[in-house]
């Protein structure tokens, strides 16, 4: 019962990390386009 429990949450965390990194990843490529497009006016 515990094992299984613990196995669940180590899935939601990788899953969690994995839409974490995700998140990161689009707010950098936003932050790049915006400085892009803030030096082009």
């Amino acid at each position: 019962m515990l094992y299984r429990s613990s196995a669940a949450a180590g899935a939601l965390q990788q899953r969690w990390r994995r839409l974490v990194a995700a998140i990161s990843i689009a707010v950098v490529l936003l932050y790049l386009c915006l400085n892009r497009g803030m030096r082009f006016e």
